[in-house]
Parts: C-alpha cells; structure tokens; sequence
C-alpha cells in the first residue's frame, strides 16, 4: 500500500463504515439496484479486484481486516402522499406507467387528490390526519435487504412515520403566536428525519463514532459507479483538507485547521444571494458531524416555520430572498454549527446517478412491491380521475 495516495492513506484511518438509506423506497425491488448499490458498496470490503478497473477501491491489505460497514435501513411505517402520486409524473410515482389522473383538470385533480387520500389516511371529526392506513410490508421488505446486504457487518432496520412529529410542529409555533399551515406529512424532510430516527435507535452505536468514521447517508434510488466503493467517499471526507493530497508531510491546508471537524460532505455546493445550497439526494458526515446533526437538526426546523415548511409556499424573490427548498436545509443547519462543509462533484469523482432522474429514468413498480396497493386501486381512480 502506497500511503502517499489519499485512497491509501484512508484506509489507515478509517475505523467504521455507517450506511443510512432513507427516504421513499424506489428503485429497490429492481436488479439494477442490486447491481449498483449493494453490490458495488461490497467493493469496500473485497479483495477481489479481477475486473475492477480502479483496484484501490477494494480492500488489498492481507494483513488486517477491513473496517466494518452497518447498514441501516430505514422506512416509514405507512405510505404517504406525494406528488407523483397525485399525477403530476406517474413514472415515479410507483404505480402504474400510464396516467391515470387528468393532472391538468382541476376538478379531476382534487377528486383524485380525495380517493387517494381515503385510501392512505385516517381522519378525526376536524378532518387532521391522526394515522396511515396503508402499511409497509415489513416481513418482505427485511427479507430482501437481509439478502442485500449479506456481506455488511450488520443489517439494521428503521421504522418510523410522522404523523405525531407534524402535530407536534404545528401547536410549537402556535405557542410562539406564529401562523402556519398545517402539514399533513413530513415530505422531502424524510430523508433526514429517517437519519434522525436511525441515531435515536441506535444511539450507543452512533455516539461510538469517531472523528475517522464515515457516514454516508443517501436515497435508495441513488447508483454508485461500479468500479468505485465507500473508500471514494472517505478519501474526500477524510483527506480533502490537504494542498498537496500526494505529499501529507508537506505544508497543507490541513495544517490551518482547514479540514477540523464536525466534517459534512455535499455535491454540488453552491451560494445564491448569501444563501448555501447543496444537493439533498446525500451527504457524508464523519462522527461528531452525525451526532451533531442528530442532536440538533429538529431544533433547527423549530427556529423558524420557514426551515419546516415544504416547497410550494410564496417565496420572495426581491431583495430579501425567502427560498424554502430542500436543497437549502442541510447547508444552512451546518452554517449555523460551524461544519466544516466540503464540496463534492459527485458525478466527476464518486459516479453517482439518481435512476429516477435518468433520461428515461429507471422505474420499479415500488408502491406494489412494498406497500399493500392493488391495480384494482388504481383502475378506479384512472376511471373516474383520468
């Protein structure tokens, strides 16, 4: 081993591997997933270099083992609606591939909007949201990652939903005489609150973490090169802080304190009008940098119903901007908390693709697979909504 490679010198420092898929489960039931995400993130611990064009992302070192890697999967107990659900793209909604909503048509719109509702939510007599209907198929779903995931050290799984967490949100800025609409579920805030539930599950094993773990949080949908592994994740998050990557003993950023921790890692960084925005589709953190967010994130979404509330909302565009969008909520929590934030283009180092956002993209049928939903379901609707 080369300890001038950054690769290299990663796996020397390295001491564990945490996994966090969140978010809704699409693309999982595909082989294509298998191929490009389970089965290229095993690179990390295996030797097996015979096709690999890039051998430094296996593990070479016969005199040790390589660190462990937990995977922890997580889902929200019921299905939620979304957007796609209601029309306006059927391809990721999971369902069927032929429309079956008239999303151009107001009154079809809200109709669908009602039947889907009827099918997914429970109602009090003021018309709130109390519960979901529509269950995760918990004994399939731990059934196929289990046989994923067989190589990882541990295989853990998460199970949440939001319906208490946006009750909760709603009568805290009531008693800060704030205004607000009520949500019906958590949205795009999914992502990471399934990361905040993952910590709270497991808090002896993410306080364990050090300032050389890497935790590297992402979609299910997201694909990984294949001739790549986590080790690309943790050379940047590890050695991104110095100069001269080739030449550590040199004088390096790293030396001015350009790399201390709490460390997140982001792609596509960019700053509008004095406001951080990165990709939200995943991020890296090293120890301390999880344990902070999870600590503090929920409190960072109460300081303000502008940090909670999800796109859609009147934004101002004029002198004071007000953009509510995913992509701002994760870079502006670390600004308030001093991260060190670095800059990924993930495409260019880490190959990473969304296969909902290829063109075409590509689709499961993933609302069938894992929740109980039936093509009787969606004919009625496409009868009356379409």
């Amino acid at each position: 081993m080369d300890n001038n490679r950054p690769l290299d010198r990663a796996k020397n420092t390295v001491d564990k591997f945490a996994l966090i898929l969140t978010g809704a489960p699409r693309g999982v039931s595909l082989q294509a997933w298998d191929h490009r995400l389970p089965q290229v993130y095993k690179n990390t611990v295996s030797s097996n270099d015979s096709w690999s064009t890039s051998p430094h992302d296996y593990w070479w070192q016969e005199d040790r083992d390589p660190p462990e890697v937990h995977v922890f999967v997580c889902a929200t107990n019921f299905d939620s609606m979304d957007r796609y659900l209601r029309g306006e793209d059927p391809r990721l909604a999971g369902l069927d591939l032929e429309p079956y909503i008239d999303y151009e048509n107001q009154k079809k719109s809200t109709l669908a909007f009602d039947m889907i509702d009827d099918i997914l939510h429970y109602r009090d007599e003021h018309g709130t949201v109390t519960g979901g209907k529509m269950k995760l198929k918990k004994e399939k779903w731990e059934k196929h990652h289990l046989k994923a995931w067989d190589w990882a050290t541990s295989v853990n799984f998460v199970y949440w939903d939001g319906y208490q967490m946006v009750d909760d949100m709603y009568k805290h800025f009531l008693s800060q005489g704030i205004e607000t609409i009520r949500l019906e579920n958590t949205t795009w805030q999914n992502q990471y609150l399934h990361m905040l539930a993952a910590y709270e599950q497991h808090k002896e094993f993410f306080d364990s973490l050090t300032e050389q773990s890497v935790v590297f949080r992402h979609r299910y949908d997201l694909s990984f090169n294949a001739y790549k592994s986590l080790w690309r994740v943790a050379q940047v998050l590890q050695t991104d802080g110095y100069s001269n990557q080739n030449d550590p003993s040199a004088w390096n950023w790293h030396e001015q304190g350009f790399c201390l921790s709490p460390k997140v890692m982001v792609p596509n960084l960019h700053i509008f009008r004095g406001l951080v925005s990165a990709g939200d589709y995943w991020n890296a953190f090293d120890g301390p940098g999880t344990q902070l967010f999870a600590k503090n994130y929920l409190d960072y979404l109460k300081q303000d119903p502008d940090h909670w509330r999800p796109v859609g909302e009147t934004l101002d565009y004029g002198t004071h901007i007000k953009w509510r969008v995913p992509e701002h909520s994760l870079p502006q929590f670390c600004m308030q908390h001093n991260y060190t934030i670095l800059h990924l283009r993930d495409q260019e180092h880490l190959g990473t693709r969304m296969l909902s956002l290829k063109d075409p993209p590509i689709l499961d049928q993933w609302r069938y697979e894992w929740y109980d939903w039936t093509p009787e379901m969606v004919e009625e609707i496409r009868q009356k909504c379409s």
